[in-house]
């Protein structure tokens, strides 16, 4: 389950988790391509076009490029449209090799594909690069669970728990192996 909107937090001064609500960018456009409009998510076809705007414009660093790619790969994968959002956060990681969010937010697509061993790189890239965030150490712990470490899994279900005590997808993952907290 996709627990991360890794939002466009264009000062990327901390590293949003899945499940986190998108952070706004400078620019208004920002705003509807991480999912904004008033408190409330915008609709997915206007992300699309406001990240697209905002990709051709010309105007962001490529820190603040890669982010707005993943943010429109999140708006694809919400229309079931999984292999144009791996596409988009392979160019959020071609600009930003460290983004970690886009590699976590391709690792799970691969998993909604049913590709777990070709996401399971790019979730261990995402823990090695954000250890401390629980959504994306629960995203391999479900990628380990569909490709059948269970003690691996467990692992990393206990560790997201850890980080977050009230994380649901965690608690349930366990209880899904037979585990206790």
């Amino acid at each position: 389950m996709r627990r991360i909107i890794y939002g466009l937090a264009l000062a990327l001064t901390a590293l949003p988790a899945r499940a986190q609500a998108p952070q706004q960018a400078p620019l208004a456009e920002g705003d509807l391509c991480a999912g904004l409009r008033s408190g409330v998510i915008a609709p997915t076809d206007a992300r699309i076009g406001n990240c697209t705007k905002l990709i051709e414009s010309g105007r962001l660093s490529n820190a603040n490029l890669a982010i707005t790619y993943s943010n429109r790969g999140l708006a694809y994968e919400a229309k079931g449209l999984v292999d144009k959002a791996i596409a988009d956060h392979t160019k959020a990681i071609a600009l930003n090799p460290d983004y970690a969010a886009a590699y976590n937010n391709r690792a799970w697509d691969y998993h909604l594909q049913g590709q777990d061993a070709k996401g399971l790189p790019d979730a261990e890239k995402a823990v090695a690069l954000a250890p401390n965030n629980a959504a994306i150490i629960e995203t391999r712990a479900e990628i380990h669970e569909k490709l059948g470490p269970r003690d691996q899994a467990i692992a990393d279900y206990r560790a997201a728990l850890k980080l977050d005590l009230a994380m649901k997808a965690a608690r349930d993952g366990l209880k899904r192996l037979g585990a206790s907290p």
